[in-house]
């Protein structure tokens, strides 16, 4: 009983509030037509003429979203010819100038990417972890119409890597970044520009994580000075900055993995063979002249001398793992893949100063291209350059094991031809395959695992990155 009296009186307390809320309204209407009324009878036609604009606007802003130029035009041209025929020219000059301004504001809108060039450009395109290097944008606008605002959005999309970390920790660029999409960062730039005048701005970009980050399209949005009207069009491709793995120092690699490396060096060739030109280099005060190479040294300016394939030269094939546990399903570490790949650079530039033939298989994929790649063994002075580059692209999809691409290297190897095998993890299956009969005494380890080194009987194991724990290195 006390509850339905509660109700009800909880009901009457709010009826009283809703009468008061439309007596208030009311009262109001009321008050706001006795002043309209008072002002038509005062002004007559002109507050009609002032007034309906207002009412216009206020009912498109309201009903049909922001007013859009065209509704602007189409107002004011009513407003002129209303004034006309009401004998009010000063109302027919405001209208016929707000026209005016409204068709030169289309024009400077239309015209205003015409001649309008956009380049980005890097100081350095390749860098290694820690370099910096510039990035440099240039806006020219080669037309006689001036450039009251412009704004050029470039995105940087992240390419290879672990692909796991922000943008922040992956790249260090003196200014603030926009997020213009979600995920989707991009350096913006604003600013206006003076008819054939360039506008140019250089920027400190250092880089932090192995990686290829694309900058770009770029993304120009423009306008007519009052900013009633835009265009907006896409400028240039992508522009690629590559940041190679780090090169690790020779004390984090086992000395004993660099003595069995140096015994190989040093059965690397019998001979030259004079047919087989694999590039040139600068000249040595000990080189014989007739090994000069005249082509070269005109093109490059400075004395070059030949360098020749040998006729029985002991090709390095190293093959990199990037799966860092026994199972895809299990995840990936970012570190250890990154200490593979690190490893896998140090190890290919090492040789190639050396003279050896290097080659190179993961299975990684670059970019969205599902499949395992393989750049086969060479000592061409550009083989440093692709073996870092393709490092730089990588990224571990799960989609490709260890011990198949393994077995398929084992098939391939030649007889002058040695494997190193560079992994974070070691499964049975792979333990398997290295002992084989084709990998016997052809194929050493290197491991950078979180955990100690297997031994393998018959199979070399080197550490390389010991992690450590209390002082002490894990081995």
């Amino acid at each position: 009983m006390n509850v339905e009296r509660l109700r009800r009186l909880g009901q009457g307390v709010q009826s009283r509030r809703t009468d008061l809320a439309l007596f208030v309204a009311a009262v109001l209407i009321l008050v706001l037509a006795h002043a309209l009324l008072r002002t038509l009878a005062l002004f007559g036609l002109p507050v009609l003429v002032v007034l309906a604009p207002v009412l216009l606007l206020i009912y498109t802003d309201r009903s049909r979203g922001a007013p859009q130029p065209e509704h602007f035009a189409s107002f004011f041209a009513a407003v002129g010819v209303t004034g006309a025929l009401l004998f009010l020219p000063s109302i027919s000059i405001i209208a016929a100038t707000a026209l005016l301004a409204l068709g030169a504001a289309w024009v400077a809108a239309h015209y205003a990417l015409e001649g309008l060039e956009y380049e980005r450009s890097f100081a350095s395109p390749h860098l290694f972890p820690n370099d910096e290097t510039e990035l440099i944008l240039s806006v020219r606008n080669r037309k006689l119409l001036p450039l009251a605002w412009f704004e050029i959005s470039d995105p940087i999309h992240i390419r290879g890597g672990s692909g796991k970390h922000h943008l922040k920790r992956l790249l260090d660029i003196s200014t603030s970044l926009e997020l213009i999409e979600q995920q989707l960062s991009a350096v913006v730039t604003r600013g206006s520009v003076g008819p054939f005048q360039e506008m140019s701005r250089s920027l400190r970009v250092r880089a932090l994580h192995r990686g290829v980050y694309a900058f770009g399209p770029g993304r120009c949005v423009s306008g007519d000075p009052f900013g009633i009207f835009s265009r907006n069009t896409a400028y240039g491709d992508e522009t690629e900055l590559v940041v190679y793995p780090r090169i690790m120092r020779s004390d984090e690699i086992e000395p004993d993995f660099w003595a069995t490396m140096g015994s190989l060096v040093t059965r690397r060739k019998l001979f030259d063979d004079p047919s087989m030109l694999a590039g040139s280099r600068e000249y040595r005060p000990d080189d014989p002249l007739r090994h000069v190479h005249w082509k070269a040294t005109a093109r490059t300016g400075a004395l070059q001398v030949k360098i020749h394939d040998p006729s029985t030269t002991t090709q390095l094939m190293i093959v990199v793992n990037l799966q860092t546990f026994e199972h895809s399903w299990q995840g990936v570490d970012p570190e250890r893949m990154e200490a593979a790949i690190e490893v896998a650079a140090s190890l290919a530039t090492w040789s190639l100063d050396r003279g050896l033939q290097v080659g190179l298989r993961s299975n990684g994929v670059i970019s969205s291209v599902e499949r395992t790649s393989r750049i086969a063994p060479s000592a061409s002075p550009h083989q440093g350059a692709i073996l870092l580059d393709h490092l730089a692209r990588l990224s571990f999809s799960g989609g490709f094991d260890a011990d198949g691409m393994l077995r398929q290297e084992a098939e391939r190897r030649g007889g002058n031809t040695s494997i190193v095998f560079v992994t974070p993890v070691i499964t049975p299956s792979v333990v398997e395959i290295l002992q084989s009969v084709s990998l016997r005494n052809r194929a050493s380890v290197l491991y950078c695992g979180r955990f100690a080194a297997p031994m393998i009987p018959g199979v070399s194991t080197f550490l390389a990155a010991p992690l450590m724990e209390d002082g002490r290195a894990v081995s």
